[in-house]
């Protein structure tokens, strides 16, 4: 899901987050045996528009 907000005509910020699910190969790696196989993600960032 991703969301902003802008507070003026050219400066905004913008947050994100997601989750993923790992399947065959990749969920049987030696990376991941100790790991879950949801990996989420989050991020927010600032936005300039010129």
């Amino acid at each position: 899901m991703t969301a902003g907000y802008w507070f003026t005509d050219q400066l905004g910020v913008i947050g994100r987050v997601g989750a993923s699910y790992l399947v065959g190969d990749i969920a049987d790696s030696p990376i991941t045996e100790d790991g879950s196989r949801w990996q989420f993600t989050s991020g927010v960032s600032v936005a300039y528009r010129f």
